[in-house]
């Protein structure tokens, strides 16, 4: 049995053969995301000021996340949105990242610190919030009990 490509036809290199693929991958998700089903569970999730669409092309514009399993995909995109988080990795407030686990390739919503102040704000219940670096060689006290307090001078 002959393995060699047909008259006319060339045989793809494993480069072209990988992109390829990839056009396939990327062309299968898009069709998912952009699906009236998935549109239907995204946008309600969204916050006003998130369209649906641009979380599809969040994923979308990830060329890792493409060998991950397409349900984990989703399932960061809509925890995502349910949390009114934008996992662009341009705001720093939530990524989503691939993880090679025993069961293959799996994407992960990871939120970002900014993404974690996002939500003490939207939530309602501090009066204020503040974020720093404390370096090794500050002077850095903090106090819990009755009277938390904290004090923090740079070196």
């Amino acid at each position: 049995m002959s393995t060699a490509p047909a008259e006319g036809q060339t045989q793809l290199t494993p480069r072209q053969q990988q992109a390829q693929l990839l056009k396939q991958k990327v062309a299968t998700l898009r069709d998912v995301l952009s699906s009236a089903s998935m549109q239907a569970q995204i946008k309600p999730a969204l916050p006003r000021h998130v369209a649906a669409e641009k979380m599809a092309r969040v994923a979308l514009s990830n060329r890792d996340l493409l060998q991950c399993d397409q349900t984990s995909i989703l399932r960061s995109i809509i925890q995502a949105s349910q949390l009114g988080l934008a996992p662009d990795g341009l705001l720093g407030q939530a990524y989503l990242i691939p993880f090679n686990t025993k069961a293959g390739w799996r994407c992960q919503l990871i939120i970002g610190y900014r993404g974690f102040l996002q939500l003490a704000r939207q939530s309602g219940g501090i009066s204020t919030i503040q974020s720093t670096v404390v370096h090794a060689g500050d002077d850095f006290n903090w106090k819990l009990g009755l009277n938390p307090d904290i004090e923090h001078r740079p070196c």
